[in-house]
């Protein structure tokens, strides 16, 4: 939950105190290929769950799915570092980490409020995400932040792509018999 930490009160923002949740995953000793068990360092992605679910249970990985497994992670073979990726949509609202560097995209009608539209925050230094380095910037903090955002820019028009194509839907043809079933359930007349 948030309280007020960043100006919002309960599911409101993309600040580490509503995006640092640990994943407990259990499986169980009769599952073949289980991993030790294990605590792992680091941050993952919810995207990742699907991924290692599949896995676990031996199913194909589907082709439109963006995650990866965590199975490996959980072994020590594949280290963490991968990109994270945060929205808040309602509030038009931003987030990308990758390695110890977050940056926040804020919304854009909180510029003419004279706001930044990004902040960048030092997660390792700084955990609460209290000192917006682009405050005053080095020249690393801009580079970063230009890498970032294009990143962020990036995972943002794949999405937008990936939402179009899924909001297109496709066309089925039902037979008889779905049609019969349909009718029972009372989708149709």
């Amino acid at each position: 939950e948030e309280f007020q930490e960043h100006g919002g009160f309960l599911h409101e923002t993309v600040y580490q105190e509503l995006l640092h949740v640990p994943l407990i995953l259990h499986v169980p000793a009769r599952v073949p290929g289980r991993p030790e068990p294990a605590r792992v360092k680091g941050t993952v992605r919810l995207i990742d769950v699907l991924p290692t679910l599949l896995e676990l249970l031996d199913l194909p990985l589907p082709e439109h799915v963006q995650g990866r497994s965590l199975l490996d992670v959980a072994r020590g073979k594949d280290p963490v570092e991968r990109s994270v990726f945060s929205t808040w949509p309602r509030q038009r609202m931003y987030a990308l980490r990758r390695g110890r560097y977050k940056l926040v995209e804020r919304p854009a009608w909180k510029e003419k409020r004279g706001e930044a539209r990004f902040e960048l925050y030092d997660l390792t230094a700084d955990p609460a995400e209290r000192v917006d380095l682009l405050l005053d910037p080095t020249p690393e903090h801009e580079r970063v932040r230009a890498e970032l955002a294009d990143e962020l820019e990036r995972i943002r028009t794949a999405s937008a792509r990936f939402q179009a194509a899924l909001d297109a839907g496709v066309e089925v043809e039902l037979d008889e018999s779905e049609r019969a079933e349909l009718r029972a359930l009372g989708y149709l007349k």
